[in-house]
């Protein structure tokens, strides 16, 4: 697990969500990029989010549902607040973090620090689900959305799949036509 020294000014709540979640490799993105991002979309990106990207990806978060590509985010943002698909247009404060791949985005809003799922990207919509900060909604994504397989595990359940598959069709293609096929001969 990736552990930093806590920094002068950072919450001791993104410092937690940051630090006990498992992490792995180079940061999410790097300073530069997160600066893009910030002034491509102009907004002051929250405390809470610079920090998520600053460190490596948790485990348990994948890179569609926060995205970690900022031309990515910034296109999507720029296409949503300039009316994507003829939607309501978003306001300059809401930035795209990602989705799951069913059109509901997830939005932060950079003024309040709230995040929303977007009923199919409407700001005009109910919100599928809000919640009152970045850290809250990487807490509830963490718990709720992925259950993480450890890498050996997987590897095992994969060969075991696959030994199931390979004897479900020898059996059924090989041995039991020439069990058929023996005893057509026999009588």
């Amino acid at each position: 697990m990736v552990r930093r020294k806590q920094s002068a000014g950072v919450s001791e709540k993104v410092y937690k969500m940051n630090s006990e979640l498992e992490q792995t490799g180079p940061p999410i993105m790097t300073k530069s990029e997160i600066a893009k991002l910030s002034e491509s979309l102009q907004v002051t990106l929250p405390q809470s989010y610079r920090e998520f990207l600053s460190r490596a990806r948790p485990e348990e978060i994948d890179d569609t549902s926060l995205l970690g590509d900022p031309d990515i985010i910034i296109e999507a943002t720029n296409d949503y607040r300039r009316g994507f698909v003829g939607l309501p247009p978003w306001p300059n404060e809401y930035i795209y973090l990602g989705d799951e791949a069913d059109a509901c985005p997830y939005v932060l809003d950079c003024i309040t620090g709230i995040v929303r799922q977007l009923q199919k990207g409407n700001i005009d919509a109910a919100p599928i689900k809000t919640w009152s900060s970045f850290e809250n909604f990487v807490a509830f994504y963490s718990a709720n959305f992925r259950q993480v397989v450890p890498a050996k595990e997987q590897k095992k359940r994969t060969v075991l799949y696959w030994g199931l598959i390979v004897g479900f069709v020898l059996f059924w293609f090989v041995v039991l036509p020439l069990a058929i096929y023996g005893l057509s001969k026999l009588f």
